[in-house]
C-alpha cells in the first residue's frame, strides 16, 4: 500500500499480513482527497485507523499533525513502525476505543473513521446517527469529516455519498 500523492508520495505502508482490517483501496482514497483538497496545516484525527493510511495520506498532502486511534495493539505496533517513515511529521497513536476519543475535549479540523462494516449492527447502542453528532463535537466550525461503511448503513444527517461497491464514503462538514 503506498501513498498516493504529496510530499511522500510512493511511500509504502507497512501492513499486517493476517489482517483483521480492511484498508481503503487506492481509487476509494483518491476520490476522498479529490473531494477534500487542500489540507494545508490540519489537525486530523484517524479513529478505526488500522493502516493508518489515510492519516498518512493527510500529513502527506500538508495536514499538520494525525492523531491515530485504534484498540488493536498489534495495529498500534505497526503503526509506530510507520511512523518512522515520517519522522518530520506531528503523529500521536492511542490505544483506545474510538468512543472515549470522542468524549474528549480536542478538536479536529478533519476527523476519518473507518469501523468494521458490522460496526453499526453489532453495536445497536451506536446509531451512525449519534455516532456522526459524536464527530461533529470534535471538528472544529467548518470541519469536515469521512465516514466509510458499509452501504447498507442508512444515514440521515445530510453528507455527500460516493458508493464503491459494497463501500459507502459519506464526507460531512460542521457548520
Amino acid at each position: 500500500m503506498r501513498i498516493l500523492s504529496g510530499k511522500y508520495k510512493g511511500t509504502k505502508i507497512r501492513t499486517y499480513a493476517k489482517r483483521s482490517y480492511r484498508p481503503t483501496l487506492s481509487k476509494v482514497r483518491k476520490s476522498i482527497f479529490d473531494i477534500l483538497g487542500p489540507l494545508s496545516n490540519c489537525r486530523v484525527l484517524d479513529i478505526f485507523a488500522g493502516t493508518g493510511i489515510l492519516g498518512f495520506e493527510s500529513l502527506s498532502r500538508g495536514a499538520s499533525s494525525v492523531l491515530f486511534v485504534d484498540n488493536n495493539s498489534l495495529i498500534n505496533k505497526i503503526l509506530r513502525a510507520n511512523t518512522l517513515l515520517f519522522s518530520d511529521c506531528s503523529i500521536t497513536i492511542k490505544k483506545m476505543n474510538a468512543i472515549q476519543i470522542l468524549k474528549t475535549k480536542q478538536e479536529f479540523d478533519l476527523i476519518f473513521a473507518d469501523p468494521p462494516y458490522n460496526y453499526f449492527s453489532q453495536h445497536k447502542r451506536i446509531d451512525v446517527d449519534l455516532f456522526i453528532d459524536m464527530i461533529l463535537n470534535k471538528l472544529k466550525t467548518k470541519g469536515r469529516f469521512v465516514l466509510e461503511c458499509s452501504n447498507t448503513v442508512e444515514i440521515r444527517y445530510p453528507v455527500r455519498t460516493k458508493l464503491f461497491g459494497e463501500t459507502q464514503i459519506c464526507i460531512g462538514t460542521k457548520d
